[in-house]
């Protein structure tokens, strides 16, 4: 357009040359006003012709709007994919009394953003071995050794429950005025306020609840994080935060006090409450920021956290160790992960001055949206959450067009309708399968090799069945025993019922929480007192006390003998108070199909076939029975048979969330609880010295073995579940990799489990 307007000029200058000459400086100037004007024009309409085709307009028109219809006074949004940035605007004010505009590095306070910032830096200490999440608070806080709930009852809560908001501890520090709408005023009495004398009123208030058995968004928790830090590293919080965190991330404009001669960088917060605008909140430099405040002190803007997101994303070892990245994107009891809020496979968090900031691990897209203003009718939330709406929608993909988005939903008809679909081919093993074929053939012979019993091994990558060995079994018809693979099984056909109970399908209604024993009639009169005590829980984490394999006594025998009827004090008594310990235990196993039994009204067998296996298409499997006689009965208990292609369905519904087609069959609450340990026991397993919190619902966290026995999580990660059975069965999961893996052999003897899972995890691209 330009070089055509140009030409035109010495066209006219040619045809009318004596008046050319002398109107050259009035004829330029409007040939030239015309060209720009066109051009302006032009440039313009292919501005607007942009917008129109750039999938990410819908998300800042809809802020853009806002600002212009004067919902909010002002906003910085900002979207990124792969590290780099694609769209970051800002519009508005930032400061309306002094018609400041909101620029794109304007200094916001991030609020609660910074919560999953300190837990980071908490984290280094981890990886350094000089913190343990599964440490007591009281074990560097000597403060908190006298705390009690409101019952009198003294906890030990942990370093894990400070970061996954399952403490207990009160929402906000008793010193701390709270209210809407950030939380608390940001005044000088707050600002002045130092951690150490923060943390000493949160150890005088009560705790709320038994930590752990809930999940309750907790500031206090954060600021108890914050003096943990300090008295670990031996450095004040926000140092250690900037020297381990903000310097190597070079979020160097981050702060947790802005510097004074900057102070008309700082946006000012404003709400709106009862339709009238006020102001909550102005930087002033005269005063100096003493409390640095763990759960929400930074001051920052969208551009200098796109560094600390994509650290998450690439999880690349720099700055957290890539278990430690893991570890916080790993769903806790409660539902959280370390520091993050984890919905819809994001990780997230909001600051109560109107931030938020999350990245999508599948799309590696981030989206950060600063407002620095609340609303007492919430618009801003609203607001807040349409933009992530709208981002995610600019990057979703044709379901005919995305295989990935096939893969996530697909799931296999019966073995007798199809099975599994499998790639045979290595370049589509790579492809589509994302495994390294070389590495496979090396697991391959590593399994041949690893002994002489006949097996059958599978591995599930986005759906595909990516490597299949078997040697005398077939992966899709032995139903050969399974051995404690069957206690996963259990607990997660339990947490089924436990989840129709409360919605009154059941006969009876049942919590994990709940006295296992009133669900077991046939163990009446108790053989030990103590039985009245056991959870269903402890029945499933193995630490109810119930005979445990160290006692040496039989396994399986007659209800009467595995009840604690038949006079063998092994099975009579218990082996320490319920939930004192840690002792493996196949009999609390069996005792869980009884309490199955009596909630549903339903054999365990009869239930687990209905409730489980036919819904995810199981087709083989048998069911182990113990006789009782007159007085007991004949009722199945927990052992059973399957085959491994079949045990491979279970695991990839956990994979999913509980969902299988859009049926929610396992609970999600029971996915993610399994995610942890499901105990507070430290003491070491009692046959085999096993570190205690391997132990979940069930299922086990091979991450976190420690080396006793030769067992080893080095190199899994830390979302990995598994159960292994003591012939070599195995099933185990990984949602971060996508990957389920199953081994079946029938057969007993000891095998090397995780280096089975450790090399298939290392064979993934």
């Amino acid at each position: 357009m330009l070089a055509a307007l140009i030409g035109f000029v010495p066209l006219a200058i040619t045809l009318r040359r004596g008046s050319a000459v002398r109107m050259s400086t009035n004829v330029l100037a409007g040939l030239f006003s015309l060209a720009l004007s066109s051009l302006c024009f032009a440039a313009a309409e292919d501005s607007r012709a942009a917008a129109r085709n750039d999938p990410l307009e819908p998300a800042f028109h809809l802020i853009r709007q806002a600002v212009e219809n004067n919902e909010v006074p002002g906003a910085i949004a900002l979207v990124a994919r792969s590290g780099t940035i694609l769209r970051h605007e800002a519009y508005g004010l930032s400061d309306i009394e002094n018609q400041i505009p909101f620029a794109t590095n304007t200094v916001c306070w991030i609020a609660s953003i910074t919560k999953p910032v300190t837990v980071a830096a908490a984290m280094t200490l981890v990886d350094t071995r000089k913190l343990a999440l599964d440490d007591p608070v009281e074990k560097y806080l000597p403060e908190f050794r006298e705390q009690t709930d409101t019952n009198g009852l003294h906890h030990l809560f942990t370093i894990r429950h400070l970061m996954s908001h399952t403490s207990g501890l009160v929402p906000n520090p008793p010193t701390r005025r709270s209210g809407w709408p950030i939380g608390g005023p940001l005044d000088d009495f707050w600002l002045q306020q130092k951690l150490p004398e923060i943390v000493q009123t949160i150890a005088r208030s009560q705790l709320r609840f038994k930590p752990g058995s809930k999940f309750e968004y907790s500031n206090s928790a954060l600021f108890v994080l914050g003096r943990v830090l300090e008295v670990v590293s031996g450095e004040p919080y926000a140092a250690y935060v900037k020297e381990k965190i903000l310097e190597p991330l070079r979020m160097t404009d981050t702060h947790y006090a802005p510097p004074p001669d900057e102070a008309k960088r700082v946006a000012v917060i404003y709400a709106r409450r009862d339709g009238k605008r006020e102001r909550i909140f102005r930087f002033n430099p005269a005063v100096k920021i003493v409390n640095t405040a763990p759960d929400g002190g930074l001051f920052s803007y969208p551009g200098q956290l796109v560094p600390f997101l994509q650290m998450f994303l690439n999880n690349d070892g720099h700055v957290l160790s890539r278990r430690t990245v893991v570890e916080m994107l790993t769903a806790q009891p409660g539902g959280w992960g370390l520091g993050w809020s984890l919905p819809e496979g994001l990780f997230l968090h909001e600051g109560s001055s109107g931030t938020v900031a999350w990245a999508d691990p599948k799309t590696g897209v981030m989206g950060i949206l600063f407002l620095q203003y609340r609303d007492q009718k919430e618009s801003d939330a609203r607001l807040r959450n349409k933009f992530r709406q709208f981002v995610r929608e600019a990057f979703s993909e044709p379901k005919a067009e995305s295989s990935r988005d096939e893969d996530d939903n697909y799931f296999p008809p019966p073995e007798s309708q199809g099975g599994w679909r499998k790639l045979d081919k290595p370049e589509e093993i790579r492809r589509l399968g994302g495994m390294d074929t070389d590495k496979l053939a090396e697991l391959k012979q590593w399994l041949l090799d690893s002994d002489k019993r006949d097996f059958a091994a599978v591995m599930i990558r986005h759906g595909y069945v990516v490597f299949e060995v078997e040697r005398g079994d077939s992966s899709r018809t032995d139903s050969r025993r399974v051995a404690s693979v069957s206690k996963a099984i259990c607990a997660t056909v339990l947490a089924i019922a436990s989840e129709q109970s409360q919605r009154g399908l059941t006969p009876r209604a049942m919590k994990f929480d709940d006295p296992a024993f009133q669900f077991i009639p046939w163990a009446q009169p108790l053989s030990d007192p103590r039985k009245e005590r056991i959870t269903v829980k402890q029945l499933l984490n193995h630490t109810s006390g119930l005979c445990p394999e160290a006692t040496g006594a039989p396994n399986d025998g007659t209800w009467e003998y595995v009840l604690g009827q038949s006079g063998d004090e092994r099975t009579a008594k218990l082996a320490f108070d319920p939930g004192t310990g840690c002792g493996y235990s196949t009999h609390a196993l069996a005792h869980a199909a009884l309490v199955c039994e009596t909630v549903t009204g339903k054999p365990y067998d009869q239930f687990a076939i209905e409730a489980l296996f036919k819904p995810i298409g199981i087709e083989h499997w048998w069911f182990q029975y113990y006789d009782g006689g007159t007085k007991y009965g004949r009722h199945p208990s927990h052992g059973m048979g399957m085959p491994a292609r079949d045990l491979a369905r279970i695991a990839y519904c956990m994979l999913h969330g509980g969902q299988w087609k859009d049926q929610q069959v396992i609970p999600e609450w029971f996915v993610n609880e399994s995610a942890a340990p499901t105990h507070d026991v430290k003491t070491p397993e009692l046959r085999w010295k096993l570190n205690p919190q391997i132990f979940s619902h069930g299922w086990e966290l091979p991450a976190r073995l420690t080396g006793e026995g030769g067992r080893s999580g080095s190199g899994i990660p830390a979302d990995a579940r598994a159960k292994p059975g003591s012939g070599g069965q195995y099933i185990a999961f990984v949602p971060s990799l996508e990957l389920v893996i199953t081994r079946q052999t029938g057969n007993s003897g000891e095998w090397p489990f995780e280096e089975y899972l450790r090399r298939a995890c290392a064979a993934v691209k």
